[in-house]
Formats: C-alpha cells, sequence, structure tokens
C-alpha cells in the first residue's frame, strides 16, 4: 500500500521472477516495463491496479499466475511460451475486453471469465487456442458483450463439459449468432 501514487515502473533485466503481491494496491500505476528476463510471474502480482491497462507480456515468460484480479486490464495477449497458464479468474477484470489465449492452454474452465459473482462485463473478443481440448460448462455464461469468439483452423474438435444436469451453456447469455 506504499505505492499508491506510483505510475511507471522499469524492472531490471536481471529479475526472472515477479513474486505475489509484488504490485498489488498500486491503484495509480499506469505503465509497467517488464524486462525480456522475466519468466514468471506469480498470483496477484497487480491485484487492485485499476489504472493498469495493459502489460505487455516478455516471450521469456514461462509461468503465468491468477496476477490481474480487480486490475483496470483491457487487454491480455498471453504469449505462447506460457506452458503453466494459472489464471483461474479474469472476471474481476470489469474492464477486460480481449484475450489472447496461450496455444499451451487446452481447457476454458467455468471460472475463468465467470469466477465470482459477476462475468466478464465488458469482454468483446477472445481467441481460442489450437490447443482448445475442453469448454467447461457456461464458460462464457451471462458475457452479454462477448461478440467474437476466434477458432484457429487447426482446432478440429472441442469437448463441451456437462453439468450434473448434462447441460452444457458454454454460451448462454452471451450475445453470439449462434446456430441451433
Amino acid at each position: 500500500n506504499s505505492c499508491k501514487n506510483l505510475e511507471y515502473v522499469s524492472l531490471p533485466n536481471t529479475m526472472t521472477v515477479l513474486p505475489s503481491y509484488f504490485f498489488s494496491g498500486c491503484v495509480s500505476l499506469k505503465n509497467i516495463k517488464l524486462p525480456a528476463s522475466i519468466e514468471k510471474i506469480e498470483d496477484s502480482v497487480f491485484k487492485g491496479c485499476e489504472n493498469l491497462e495493459y502489460v505487455d507480456l516478455p516471450p521469456s515468460l514461462v509461468s503465468l499466475g491468477d496476477a490481474f484480479d480487480e486490475s483496470g486490464i483491457k487487454s491480455l495477449i498471453i504469449p505462447d511460451s506460457v506452458t503453466d497458464c494459472r489464471i483461474e479468474s479474469l472476471s474481476s477484470c470489469n474492464r477486460l475486453e480481449k484475450v489472447i489465449l496461450p496455444n499451451s492452454m487446452t481447457i476454458i474452465t467455468n471460472s475463468l471469465f465467470n469466477g465470482g459473482f459477476a462475468p466478464c462485463s465488458s469482454l468483446k473478443s477472445i481467441n481460442l487456442p489450437k490447443s482448445l481440448t475442453v469448454i467447461e460448462y457456461e464458460a462464457f455464461f451471462r458475457i452479454s458483450s462477448l461478440s467474437e469468439i476466434i477458432v484457429p483452423e487447426e482446432l478440429s474438435s472441442v469437448e463441451f463439459k456437462t453439468n450434473d444436469f448434462g447441460y452444457t451453456n458454454a454460451f448462454r447469455g452471451t450475445s453470439l449468432p449462434l446456430a441451433t
């Protein structure tokens, strides 16, 4: 909480890990330059950074935790170098409009965009990874702003998980024009 007035950060090239809660509560943080040496970003690193709209994740990044909860992030491009993607919930990112998921991701959980009590209310576009195999029940439920899902040509099939009653409802409540 001692960084409330911090607006810009440039980290040294010797840094390889951003530890949990590193910038948590830096409500004025608008811009951060991550060095190419960053390999791991842990949980809640940018928690509550409500003025941080974009973070350029370096291609050296291998492990990404649930780092953006309650942040002002608008666009999130997760590089394909990320093989350990532990983002559980982006739902508290109310300004998030666009997400490009890494090709290492195989499952879209129902908590990724719908965790907690509210969905990603501003999400308009998502690029699905070519390695995707499963979309869980209600993964995009109530994201009425969602108007575009980009499906790569390489994606041949996806399993839609059902709930205990046999319903999928993965896209229920979205604005997508779906064929029935």
